[in-house]
């Protein structure tokens, strides 16, 4: 039992010490274990780790975080041995009897300090060491051996640092000595001392501890002001957290200082104001308006609120869609009569911050680089979270490219578009929403009784501001007549001469769970209740209507992207400024945007009138973009994959097996030894988006495959119209167009495992190396040894979708002549693509055999 006692003193004291030091080490410890364990803070920090970034170095920050949590430490545990001194608490007279617990006591006063400090530095090199390790499972050793250097840089820094504050008082002896001077009376010596008042430490000292606290009021209004130049000076996402943590830790260790001091819990009372305050007086969370951009200095008629009034419904904008398309496509000739038949492309581009938004870009940039009239062909776009962001990159572009070409028939061909759309995405729009997150959000969230008076920009609009300075560095808004704050009703519907590929940003409510589509037209009109609209209307919301305003282009983007952390759930006001409820990412409710490709397909092929008496025929083509590189295979019915195409399963090694519940391959995962009351149900929530995303991913490509024996005989009843023409005949005619009934227009790009590299993590901000291996997914770009691999099997989804626009659109009499055409345009011919004639048609029809 004494052993036992002995024991839990021990803890018991050490726990106090902890205590005491809880700014810091809490500072430290969230921090840390962000950087070191999760992939996307290890990411970040890799990708700004180069001696050539701009702004603040990172080792300097990182000690700069380590020396203040060490000396912040330091004089609070000084503070706490003056007050235990100038009380004069009684000690526990069996625990003076112990010999040993005063050394205890006293190693881990010291040497506490030291540990949290070096700890910062160590949290860094083990970020770089599983770096080195994940990129060596992964086969990509030069990488690997890239990020071992600074590992082991950044241990021998944490030794050093340690030593160095160890024995600091040994070594400034040594120097006053060698210097000629008297060790004992030289102030550069520190002393170990009881404070009771912030007079009795050294001028200079004190002077650095008081800068560190006014520091952060300062960086609050630099941010508050101006968080993109802020950011872009202090250099990168790392710098603006590292830094933003060692300011975390002044202000909160002063008021533990006070609280030792006086007695009154002047910490916890801060603590507790950062949860009430908001919950009674609100937060600064609003999403952005025209009407509230309005009330700005310097507002220009760009972003009107009145704007989301006028927009269009989504019928309209087809019937204006095919009028457009049905010049470019060449009709379908009977005996006696035609029937134009242009192929309608709906686009669903999965969520994944930025690796998404890049991956879209280029999917839908080479694509526009060699299909004429391709962005005249989408319909609609619908997008999630950084898919959101890459669609309405592509949508800038077109309507950049329109405005600069006035009088052009559309946008023809776009050759820039994947490069444009890189150029936008490779900046760092993580450092903006992390800086007013930690500078900004966190005071202001106990101060939030001034809300009434002043509220800043959150870190929401921190990263819409990034997205605008994009677009403007970009160049594009000079040619296009356009910004990235301008509204997005009146840049895509009002002032352009289409109004399509139309955007359709999807969110999710907080309060009910239903999407909030956010677009520049209807999906409802008036009488909606009658049953002449677009199905599914009780099943979302219309994010415009709700605020009663148009918003910012870059705002729309947010409505889809508020993943949590980076960017909270918006509150949405009406006209009144009444809060009607509070949108967040719209990956939690399915992470494809799906569900609205899917109702927007089956309105307007199956349900409309003029679809139903062929007066406005149209073949569907849906081209859906994910960004996981583990997700399942999304198909119809059991078959064989592409060969060679592997999701990575992580950890890396393991590939998919046959799961016992439906036998179809997956990437294997641990079931929990155990059930956690919380964790699990929270986990199952958020796993379903993905799940819920494959289910309406699966059923667009049903819908695709439904609707094609639905629209071949349509269009065989319409050329027999009027005709003795037999069915037969007919069907031959519409087969020769369209092609055999084997085909389905669904079109899956998607990410996998390339060999020899890492796959990118979902980050608002990804490497070099990211885009290097989603570039290599896209199947395009020649190998070093010159060859074109196709590890996704993305290569042959661009070859057979150009097969089907190619026939589609009457440029090519057979599935022989539309691969010479295909591969004239710069498309790669996948191996296995063979050309034959098919029994009973005297036309060639092309197929992949792997």
């Amino acid at each position: 039992m004494l052993k036992l006692r002995q024991a839990w003193w021990a803890m018991t004291d050490l726990a106090h010490l902890v205590w005491v030091c809880r700014a810091p080490f809490a500072a430290v410890a969230i921090g840390g274990l962000l950087i070191a364990s999760t992939d996307q803070a290890r990411d970040i920090v890799i990708a700004t780790a180069s001696p050539q970034q701009r702004g603040l170095p990172i080792p300097l920050t990182v000690l700069l975080w380590a020396v203040t949590a060490w000396y912040w430490s330091r004089i609070t545990l000084e503070f706490l041995e003056g007050e235990q001194a100038r009380w004069q608490q009684p000690v526990d007279p069996d625990v003076a009897a112990w010999a040993w617990a005063p050394r205890w006591h006293r190693f881990w006063n010291n040497n506490l300090p030291r540990l949290i400090g070096a700890a910062a530095i160590f949290s860094v090199c083990f970020a770089f060491w599983r770096a080195h390790n994940i990129y060596a499972a992964y086969g990509d050793f030069e990488s690997a051996k890239g990020f071992l250097r600074p590992a082991i840089a950044y241990l021998v820094a944490t030794v050093v640092f340690y030593f160095v504050v160890a024995w600091r008082r040994e070594l400034a002896a040594w120097l006053v000595r060698a210097a000629g001077g008297d060790p004992d009376r030289s102030k550069l010596v520190p002393r170990r001392q009881s404070l009771q008042a912030f007079a009795e430490i050294a001028p200079l000292t004190r002077a650095l501890l008081y800068g560190s606290v006014l520091a952060s009021p300062v960086f609050f209004l630099l941010f508050a002001m101006a968080p993109v130049d802020t950011s872009a000076a202090m250099g990168s996402a790392v710098t603006i957290v590292l830094l933003g943590l060692a300011l975390a830790i002044a202000a909160p260790s002063f008021l533990v200082i006070w609280s030792i001091r006086t007695k009154f819990p002047f910490f916890g009372l801060a603590c507790l104001a950062f949860l009430v305050m908001p919950w009674m007086f609100g937060d600064n969370h609003d999403v952005r308006t025209c009407r509230d951009l309005a009330k700005l200095p310097g507002a220009t008629g760009s972003c009107l609120a009145e704007d989301a009034k006028t927009r269009p419904f989504v019928r309209d904008v087809f019937s204006k869609w095919y009028d457009a398309n049905a010049k470019i496509t060449k009709p379908i000739e009977g005996k006696a009569s035609q029937v134009t038949v242009p192929p309608l492309i709906v686009v669903a581009s999965a969520g994944g911050a930025s690796r998404a938004a890049y991956f879209t870009t280029q999917v839908l940039g080479e694509i526009a680089k060699r299909e004429p009239d391709f962005a005249e062909r989408v319909f609609l776009m619908s997008g999630v979270s950084g898919g959101s962001l890459g669609t309405t990159i592509f949508r800038s572009l077109v309507e950049a490219d329109r405005r600069a070409t006035p009088g052009q028939a559309g946008s023809a061909l776009l050759p820039q578009a994947a490069a444009d759309g890189a150029k936008f995405i490779d900046n760092d729009f993580l450092g903006p929403a992390l800086g007013v997150g930690f500078y900004v959000d966190g005071p202001f969230s106990a101060a939030a009784f001034l809300r009434r008076l002043w509220a800043p920009n959150d870190r929401a609009v921190a990263l819409e501001k990034a997205w605008e300075t994009a677009w403007l560095d970009s160049g594009l808004s000079q040619t296009g007549g356009f910004r990235w704050s301008d509204g997005l009703t009146r840049t895509f519907t009002r002032d352009a001469s289409r109004p399509w590929p139309i955007l359709a940003l999807n969110g999710t409510s907080v309060e009910k769970g239903k999407r909030i589509i956010t677009s520049n037209v209807r999906f409802a009109t008036e009488d909606h209740l009658a049953g002449v609209n677009i199905s599914g209307g009780i099943h979302r919301y219309d994010g415009l209507d709700i605020m009663e305003a148009d918003i910012p282009i870059s705002t729309a983007v947010t409505m889809s992207a508020r993943f949590p952390i980076v960017s909270t759930a918006g509150g949405m006001r009406d006209g009144k400024g009444q809060l009607i409820g509070r949108v967040i990412d719209g990956g939690l409710f399915e992470n494809f945007g799906a569900v609205l490709a899917d109702e927007s397909i089956r309105y307007l092929v199956e349900r409309i009138r003029e679809a139903q008496r062929t007066e406005r025929p149209v073949v569907p083509i849906a081209i859906l973009i994910s960004s996981d590189p583990s997700l399942d295979r999304i198909e119809l019915r059991p078959g064989t994959p592409k060969q060679g195409v592997l999701p990575d399963c992580l950890p890396v090694g393991p590939k998919p097996l046959p799961h016992p519940g439906n036998d179809w391959p997956e990437c294997p995962v641990d079931a929990a030894s155990y059930a956690t009351l919380m964790v699990d149900p929270i986990k199952a929530l958020y796993d379903g988006r993905t799940a819920r995303g494959e289910l309406a991913a699966t059923a667009l490509r049903d819908r695709i495959e439904g609707s094609r024996i639905m629209i071949r005989d349509r269009l065989v009843a319409r050329l027999r119209a009027g005709t003795d023409q037999t069915i037969q005949a007919a069907t031959d005619t519409v087969q020769a167009r369209i092609g055999l009934d084997d085909h389905t227009d669904f079109f899956h790009f998607r990410q996998c495992r390339v060999p020899d590299a890492k796959s990118p993590t979902m980050s608002w901000h990804d490497s070099g190396t990211a885009w290097h291996s989603m570039r290599r997914m896209l199947g395009l770009d020649p190998e070093p040894n010159g060859t074109i691999a196709d590890p996704c099997g993305n290569k042959l989804e661009f070859f057979r979708l150009c097969m089907r626009l190619t026939r589609l659109s009457g440029r090519a009499e057979d599935d022989a002549a539309g691969t010479k055409w295909c591969s004239e345009a710069g498309w790669p011919v996948p191996e296995g693509w063979s050309c034959e004639p098919v029994l009973g048609h005297p036309r060639a029809y092309c197929r992949y055999k792997p």
